[in-house]
């Protein structure tokens, strides 16, 4: 509602998310648990003064510090849904790294919930990716170069591996061209 990006990059983040799993055979229900939490896991956002969220500009160190706090706000914003405790772990952990030195818990490889792991790396390339408010789009190549640069740190690299694999499946290859939506909309329809 607040930030047009957001509730984009949120479907984006849903979609690609539910074929990396699918690519890694993670079972039905955890693609429908990623349909779920993929949508919302920047839902914390709503909990961050516009003035952070919307800034054209680059972020300072404490305005960093609050955007590092949105997963607890999701967590705590769909934590009364008790129904959703594989989502909430999601949207608290999709910011931890590989190595442990991610937010908001420093969890690290194992550690860290699969799905989460899955996430974190389709939310950085669609972040790498898109136009930010405080910044213009990076090309597919450098995304692609950053994720295959982290795997092992910032990324599970079996999750990095699936992810890159559907890139090259639905349209992104080794030049800039870009995802083919379409087409991944029409093999979702057939996923559940």
């Amino acid at each position: 509602a607040k930030d047009l990006y957001t509730r984009d990059h949120s479907k984006r983040v849903m979609d690609l998310s539910i074929l990396t799993a699918r690519e890694m055979g993670l079972p039905l229900t955890d693609l429908e648990t990623l349909r779920f939490a993929g949508f919302i896991h920047d839902i914390g956002k709503i909990g961050i003064q516009d003035e952070v969220l919307l800034k054209p500009g680059r972020l300072n160190d404490e305005e960093i510090a609050i955007i590092r706090t949105h997963p607890i706000i999701g967590e705590n914003i769909i934590k009364p849904l008790k129904f959703l405790k594989k989502e909430q772990l999601i949207v608290r952990h999709h910011h931890e790294r590989y190595d442990g030195k991610g937010d908001p818990d420093g969890l690290g490889g194992e550690e860290i919930p699969v799905l989460a792991r899955i996430l974190a790396v389709v939310d950085t390339y669609d972040a790498i990716t898109s136009t930010r408010p405080y910044r213009t789009a990076k090309g597919h190549a450098f995304g692609v170069e950053e994720l295959t640069r982290c795997s092992r740190s910032q990324f599970d690299p079996d999750a990095a591996k699936a992810f890159l694999s559907c890139l090259k499946k639905y349209g992104a290859g080794s030049s800039d061209e870009g995802v083919a939506w379409e087409k991944i909309r029409l093999e979702l329809m057939d996923a559940f």
